[in-house]
């Protein structure tokens, strides 16, 4: 379970710094609150 989740988020990242990275310009919270989180993981 736990290498799957790694597996699937460490695919899934750069998609999710993408995402956040666009939603950023008018979310600046939203990179931070998510660099947070993989991090935190990571």
């Amino acid at each position: 379970m736990l290498k799957h989740l790694t597996t699937f988020e460490s695919s899934v990242t750069p998609l999710l710094g993408t995402y956040c990275y666009r939603e950023g310009n008018s979310r600046a919270g939203q990179d931070l609150f998510w660099s947070d989180i993989l991090s935190s993981v990571l």
